[in-house]
């Protein structure tokens, strides 16, 4: 018997043990535009793939956050002012063995309004055809993959077809596009602009 509990606490430490090892610090810096800390900063960090909140914290004087150990996996992080003196920032991160440090700079509020959205009635939706490719060129299937504009009023996933490749509605500009196979993260930003100096053609995206 004594040695049946033995056998059991030892298996329960194994795995706590291994928890623990998985387990990965994140540090958070926000700042302004000039490398200044930025006090009382509301920093949120969410599930990327799943709904749920991991935590919620002020910064502190010297701009950081306690330092929280997470998962391997892929988070969004959002970082917005109380006081509305600062803009929102939103980025997604993926946590892997290594300790993670993130450094966010918020830019001011412009003073100005920027305006309402206004949708033509009759316009048709932009869209954009999406190719992913590891380091040789060659096609990457499934690959999972989110489509946002900057206010996250405008989120749709999707998932690559065989061949890698996925035509996808476009949201107001910015546009943010994150790519994630294989615990790697790809995120990039473009507007309207870059989408029509591309004349119709695939949008290529690279994952090392």
């Amino acid at each position: 018997m004594f040695r049946n509990r033995f056998a059991l606490l030892f298996a329960t430490l194994a795995c706590l043990s291994t928890s623990f090892a998985r387990s990965t610090p994140l540090q958070v810096h926000v700042q302004d535009g000039s490398g200044e800390a930025l006090r009382d900063q509301l920093v949120i960090v969410k599930l990327l793939e799943k709904y749920g909140e991991v935590f919620r914290v002020l910064t502190d004087e010297s701009r950081n956050i306690p330092v929280r150990d997470l998962s391997p996996g892929y988070y969004r992080l959002i970082v917005t002012d109380p006081y509305g003196l600062w803009e929102t920032k939103i980025q997604e991160f993926a946590i892997s063995s290594e300790p993670a440090n993130l450094v966010v700079s918020l830019p001011p509020m412009p003073t100005h309004g920027l305006g309402d959205r206004v949708l033509v009635g009759g316009e048709a939706p932009r869209k954009l055809k999406v190719q992913f490719t590891d380091a040789k060129g060659d096609a990457i299937p499934a690959v999972n993959f989110l489509v946002r504009n900057e206010d996250l009023d405008f989120a749709s996933w999707h998932v690559a077809d065989a061949k890698g490749a996925e035509t996808v509605e476009l949201p107001d500009q910015p546009i943010t596009l994150v790519a994630l196979w294989n615990g790697r993260l790809v995120t990039k930003t473009f507007d309207n602009r870059f989408v029509d100096e591309l004349h119709g053609k695939t949008l290529v995206i690279r994952i090392d």
